[in-house]
């Protein structure tokens, strides 16, 4: 297909979750429109009273031409993202008659986490967005020290490696990792401990209790990003208790295995 809109009135449905997937495949995708190319909604809805369209397509593998679950087109400048069903199908309603750019991104590692919450694909994209507002909220060594804390709390292991990598990437390194899993902070900065102590007491006491806790966050950290701190355990904890359910496997292993 050489470019254009394509029209599709109804999504296949979304296949059930195979828990015994334990990852993903690497691998190049195109659209079957112009990835990050120029699309125009037709110049026929000039006429129509709101001025908006349906953009839609399908996204493929370069390589093998198969359909690719779980991609995210986001309309630049726009606003609108949404997320490829198991065909590769999307469908971006009201938007708004003119020219459009989209971009085309993997998902990561939500792999067959993404199969599962894509039976509820609105709620998904909410969970993603609210993830990225937070870790722009947030310093890197702060996201990474909550994710690692209720990861390894909860016994998610599909996320905490992920995060073991991540943190491996941005040079943390692999002693601190290692204290932060160790769940009893003293192998931490005073200004982190005070972090993860909070972190825990939330999970392990439900939330109640932990004034003291959350004051010392606040004197070490401000009040703007505590409360982003708090978010960020109530999301890693939503993933931690859905994985957990479902049993999923983590996609990779972790990287202190090795080591």
């Amino acid at each position: 297909m050489s470019g254009g809109t394509v029209e599709v009135s109804r999504l296949p449905s979304v296949q059930t979750c195979d828990r015994r997937t334990t990852g993903i495949r690497q691998a190049a995708w195109v659209a079957a429109l112009f990835i990050s190319g120029w699309f125009g909604v037709p110049s026929a809805l000039a006429g129509q009273r709101d001025h908006t369209g349906t953009l839609s397509g399908q996204i493929l593998d370069e390589g093998t031409r198969e359909p690719v679950e779980g991609a995210r087109i986001v309309l630049e400048g726009l606003e609108r993202e949404g997320i490829s069903d198991r065909l590769g199908w999307f469908v971006l309603s009201a938007i708004p008659a003119g020219i459009v750019r989209v971009r085309v991104e993997r998902l990561g590692y939500l792999g067959e986490f993404f199969k599962c919450a894509a039976h509820q694909p609105a709620a998904l994209i909410s969970f993603m967005a609210f993830t990225e507002d937070l870790k722009r909220a947030l310093p890197d060594r702060i996201t990474e020290l909550v994710a690692l804390t209720v990861s390894t709390e909860l016994g998610n292991a599909y996320e905490r490696h992920q995060h073991e990598r991540l943190s491996l990437k941005l040079g943390f390194g692999e002693s601190w990792i290692r204290a932060i899993e160790a769940l009893d902070a003293s192998g931490l900065p005073d200004a982190e401990r005070v972090l993860q102590a909070l972190t825990l007491a939330v999970i392990r006491r439900h939330g109640l209790g932990t004034s003291t806790e959350l004051e010392a966050v606040v004197s070490a950290i401000g009040h703007e990003q505590a409360i982003a701190l708090l978010m960020l355990i109530g999301r890693y904890v939503t993933h931690a208790l859905m994985v957990n359910a479902l049993e999923l496997a983590p996609p990779v292993p972790s990287p202190l295995e090795r080591t």
